[in-house]
């Protein structure tokens, strides 16, 4: 039976995943949340290059990488769920809800650590938000995430299905939780009790440390919540917010080059790490000396 799950979710994730992005790019040009004033080809050749390194080359590797954990722990009775004779839906369910922790506690990791921040800020330096932002990682963050779904895997018996039905969610909803969308207030409220929303996860695009530490959550929202990440903007702020990193906003640093290399220029005077203004909001952009 998790075999067949696990069959079935894979073999409609590729469709699923494009009919989100067509749906999605039809939803955002009807009811945009924010005026995008950079022209979006510009931005999109860049965001799209990453997307197709890391599913072509990295993330369909640390898929597999996270999956063939998945089933030597099973095979084998590693880890945590395999300790006990549970119920196949009550397995699954607290698969996916262990690898959403994990993930969020990778995500305040790529925050706090000035090594890790260098190639999450790639992910950070977008100037809008829309589909494509939640394509932009660097590929090595998307094979660190993929590394910390194996040892989850292994750690914790995480169940094949949980792991690819979490893969599933994960590509969906990091379209949905990017998009340039005009959610109703009401439904957005509703849905992001659960789900990572575009009115909740806006908020962490935002520049500045203030927003940007908060609403980490990858599927999932409850997170955030239990540990003190969340934080609730009102609509009017979501339209005017600042976005990204100071310094990338030259036409240059959106090509696909500039933003596999970002993580390795040198950083001491670069106009992408000053601080932006006198209140230091955004000293994360500056390295730690």
């Amino acid at each position: 039976m998790e075999d067949d799950i696990v069959t079935y979710v894979t073999s409609i994730a590729g469709t699923a995943f494009f009919c989100g992005v067509g749906l999605f790019l039809i939803l955002e040009s009807i009811a945009p949340l924010r005026a995008i004033k950079v022209a979006p080809m510009t931005r999109w050749v860049g965001n799209v290059g990453l997307a197709l390194i890391n599913s072509l080359v990295l993330r369909w590797a640390t898929a597999l990488l996270g999956l063939g954990a998945a089933f030597t722990a099973r095979e084998n009775g590693w880890g945590l769920l395999n300790a006990f004779e549970l119920p196949l839906i009550v397995e699954i369910t607290a698969s996916v809800l262990i690898v959403d922790l994990v993930l969020y506690v990778c995500h305040r990791l790529y925050h706090a650590s000035d090594l890790l921040w260098r190639f999450h800020v790639v992910h950070h330096s977008d100037r809008a938000i829309d589909i494509t932002t939640g394509l932009r990682f660097h590929p090595f963050e998307a094979c660190a995430s993929g590394g910390a779904s194996a040892v989850a895997a292994v750690l914790f018996g995480i169940s094949p299905a949980g792991l690819v039905i979490h893969h599933f969610l994960n590509g969906v909803d990091a379209l949905f939780g990017h998009a340039n969308l005009r959610t109703p207030g009401w439904l957005d409220r509703a849905l992001s009790l659960v789900l990572v929303t575009p009115r909740f996860h806006h908020v962490h695009h935002a520049a500045g440390e203030t927003d940007y530490n908060n609403n980490l959550g990858i599927v999932f929202t409850v997170w955030d919540r239990l540990f003190g990440t969340y934080r609730a903007r009102d609509t009017a702020w979501l339209e005017t917010m600042s976005i990204g990193v100071e310094g990338c906003e030259t036409n240059r640093r959106f090509t696909l080059p500039w933003l596999l290399a970002q993580p390795f220029l040198s950083s001491g005077n670069d106009e992408e790490r000053k601080e932006p203004d006198s209140t230091k909001e955004a000293k994360r952009f500056v390295d730690a000396k």
